[in-house]
């Protein structure tokens, strides 16, 4: 069951990586939130320990120029993080103050809302359902329920199936989803680099030759190829079907 859960990540990396390709503004909201959420952890951190003796070293002076630093390399404003330790720490802001939120780096559905290339659009919101059904085995959902209470050897419906029939639900349902929603997903981010690399012969040969076994094995991967990847470079061809061993 973990598999599924993790296997979401993989989907997630192609709509962030999607969304920071159309434009670099979005690339620095992406590294504006990563600085964001580390700063709020730094903040909570330091006072939980202030009365720490062994802590006060690092928090005063070990941490604070390593964070700046890093916020100056995010792209991070001072009213930016002052902004933060106001809501966070609930500061009384200086006469004048004016709130410079950072906005939020958008979820997958986020994403698709904000995409301008309507293939890349398309594509995404094909792959959004396979996303849902992926966190539904990171979040409580009836499906991932009885998924697990299928599997768990202690459960009564171990014993109304053979266990060839157990084995075989287990890859169909557990093992090919999650190796191919995560393959697919690499595949597509390769693809997009590509598209911007097109004097990269090599990638290209080499996304090419994954697109051949994917559409070969996979229906939703050649759903995937049809709507965007076959479409963004100009060398694109259809993939020959994937060679069996022996041939």
């Amino acid at each position: 069951m973990d598999a599924l859960a993790i296997a979401r990540l993989q989907l997630e990396t192609l709509y962030s990586f999607c969304f920071m390709l159309q434009d670099a503004g979005n690339v620095r909201l992406f590294l504006k939130n990563a600085w964001k959420a580390k700063y709020i952890q730094f903040l909570l951190a330091g006072e939980e320990r202030a009365q720490l003796p062994r802590f006060h070293g690092y928090l005063t002076a070990t941490a604070v120029p390593l964070i700046d630093w890093s916020r100056i390399l995010s792209s991070v404003t001072d009213e930016e993080k002052r902004t933060i330790e106001v809501e966070e720490l609930g500061l009384a802001p200086a006469p004048g103050f004016t709130p410079a939120r950072i906005e939020n780096f958008p979820t997958p559905m986020g994403v698709i809302k904000r995409i301008n290339a309507p293939s890349q659009k398309r594509m995404l919101e094909r792959l959004y359902p396979e996303y849902q059904f992926l966190c539904s085995f990171a979040h409580p959902a009836p499906e991932a329920t009885l998924f697990r209470t299928v599997c768990d050897s202690r459960s009564p419906f171990q014993g109304l199936f053979s266990s060839a029939q157990w084995q075989e639900f287990y890859r169909r349902q557990i093992v090919a989803p999650a190796i191919m929603d995560n393959t697919i997903a690499a595949v597509e981010v390769a693809t997009e680099v590509a598209a911007i690399c097109p004097a990269d012969l090599d990638l290209l040969a080499k996304v090419t030759e994954a697109w051949s076994f994917l559409v070969s094995v996979s229906l939703l991967a050649r759903t995937v190829w049809e709507i965007r990847a076959k479409n963004i470079w100009p060398a694109a061809r259809e993939p020959a079907p994937a060679r069996r061993a022996g041939e």
